[in-house]
């Protein structure tokens, strides 16, 4: 479990979502695409589910917030913002 945990890190962290399932990476990468669409479930669900995963490994509770907040969003704009919050987080030295 820990290597996954430290391959959602990486792929959060360097914005390359390369690695996820494909209906869940096509989803993450419409968020960029098409501003007129709702973001996509699966996609929600996915990161919601990453962040999860990481913020309970790491005891963050910015993450864990953050995972509920990505199930909820109904606009794209939020959804990149809660990928970029998630980045920069990421950065930091305990997740390194």
């Amino acid at each position: 479990m820990e290597s996954a945990i430290k391959k959602s890190i990486k792929m959060y962290r360097n914005r390359d979502y390369s690695t996820m399932a494909s209906e869940a990476r096509d989803g993450v990468l419409d968020l960029f695409v098409h501003d007129d669409e709702k973001p996509n479930r699966a996609a929600k669900i996915q990161i919601s589910t990453h962040l999860l995963l990481m913020g309970k490994a790491y005891e963050d509770k910015r993450l864990l917030r953050m995972a509920v907040e990505a199930l909820m969003v109904d606009e794209k704009t939020n959804a990149i913002d809660i990928l970029l919050r998630t980045s920069e987080i990421l950065e930091e030295k305990k997740f390194r």
